[in-house]
């Protein structure tokens, strides 16, 4: 399957369309990525780019969540 077949796929389904154990799956690899996210925010790197970024100043193209 290609990239493209894949997105019309993934775009066309409903929820209802995924099996109760896909669905769990999906919400754990969601809860997993935010947490992820979350705690990285915290880390020394991220904290260096933020204030980079912040400095640099800019048009607002992106959210980063989990600042401020």
């Amino acid at each position: 399957m290609h990239t493209v077949e894949l997105a019309r796929f993934v775009a066309g389904l409903q929820y209802e369309d995924l099996s109760p154990k896909t669905r769990d799956s999906a919400k754990q690899c969601l809860l997993d990525w935010l947490a992820v996210c979350i705690r990285g925010s915290l880390e020394r790197p991220a904290i260096i780019m933020q204030e980079l970024v912040e400095r640099q100043g800019g048009h607002e193209e992106a959210t980063v969540f989990a600042r401020k």
